[in-house]
């Protein structure tokens, strides 16, 4: 995980309770411990046919990676809007990865 977003914010890396302003999940098994767990959640679906991925349809807002995992949501009946996954390019060139 980031140290930076630990920086911003309390990060929950147990069964998290209580009350939080945003909760920002990517898997449904996370999903799953959150219980009765208070606050706006927004879930992140990164592909489109993965049983980890599929969004549970009580969230109160979805992101899907791109335009195809977008429609494999929409079948399902849930309106994400696409959020693309960012690549910091400078740390991918630091670690001498390059594209064929």
């Amino acid at each position: 995980m980031s140290s930076r977003i630990e920086y911003f914010a309390n990060v929950s890396t147990g069964k998290p309770s209580g009350e939080y302003d945003l909760v920002l999940c990517n898997h449904n098994t996370c999903a799953a411990m959150l219980g009765d767990v208070e606050g706006f959640k927004i879930f992140t679906q990164h592909g489109p046919s993965h049983s980890l991925e599929q969004a549970p349809p009580w969230f109160d807002a979805f992101a899907a990676v791109s335009e195809e995992t977008q429609a494999v949501m929409a079948r399902s009946g849930i309106a994400a809007e696409v959020v693309r996954n960012p690549i910091d390019m400078k740390v991918v060139a630091a670690k001498g990865i390059t594209h064929p």
